[in-house]
């Protein structure tokens, strides 16, 4: 295949290189990775066992972790040259995460756990303004992006109720809503799916990429369910990607 020279060049959206970390000096290395990158619109699902790192992983792609070698970039920002304040800003603009618990709110509604993010990021809440057919009441643009992301995932009849009210699989709706909402470039999914039978998990599978289809942002799924593995376009083995679980497991 001839390539075009004219064509533009298209970064990563993830690029990590020589990747070490570990919680304390004296304790061993939890991570060890060469490389690892992933292009833009790419689903990436990331299989292994508990305790093999991969939240660990998670926690360092979204910035909440800071490797002790090694480089991560996300959309070509070196995380490590950013401060604490500047990684919180840049994954509240950049990343929306769907956790294991979901990480509901309590005491707030279903809509006002989703509009969250826009609350947080002045990006995200402007990005809702190109998802919306109205132009009109800016203010109420979160809102009305919220209710078509819910609708899609199939929780219109649920807006306005507590989250404490929601069955577990609505519950993890409600957490995929609130990551997806503003178009996040990147979305990072920790096993949230774990607590699912196997026909809610495939029904939320559908729906996710559903809605990603729409947004075109970038997935990063981490499980110890490979029988997700065929919905994505990149699986890794996080003991095969980690240099030092596998040398462990020789």
């Amino acid at each position: 295949m001839v390539k075009n020279p004219r064509a533009p060049k298209v970064n990563p959206i993830i690029s990590i290189s020589d990747l070490q970390f570990r919680y304390h000096p004296d304790s061993e290395l939890i991570l060890n990775i060469d490389s690892l990158v992933v292009q833009p619109g790419q689903s990436l699902f990331i299989q292994g066992p508990s305790g093999s790192g991969k939240t660990t992983l998670l926690n360092l792609l979204a910035g909440v972790l800071v490797p002790v070698q090694g480089e991560i970039s996300l959309l070509s920002t070196q995380l490590s040259t950013l401060s604490a304040s500047e990684r919180d800003a840049f994954r509240s603009n950049h990343i929306g995460f769907i956790f294991q618990l979901f990480n509901l709110i309590p005491y707030l509604s279903v809509i006002e756990n989703v509009t969250l993010p826009c609350q947080f990021s002045q990006r995200r809440a402007g990005r809702t303004q190109s998802r919306t057919e109205s132009q009109s009441k800016s203010k109420a643009l979160p809102q009305r992006e919220a209710i078509r992301i819910l609708t899609h995932l199939e929780m219109e009849p649920f807006i306005h109720r507590s989250v404490t009210e929601l069955s577990v699989g609505q519950q993890q709706r409600v957490a995929a809503a609130r990551a997806l909402i503003g178009s996040p470039e990147l979305i990072i999914a920790d096993e949230p799916t774990s607590s699912l039978d196997a026909h809610q998990r495939d029904r939320f599978i559908e729906l996710l990429f559903g809605e990603i289809r729409q947004t075109g942002s970038t997935l990063i799924f981490v499980s110890h369910d490979a029988a997700l593995a065929k919905h994505f376009d990149q699986v890794v083995n996080i003991n095969e990607l980690n240099r030092d679980s596998a040398l462990k497991s020789q």
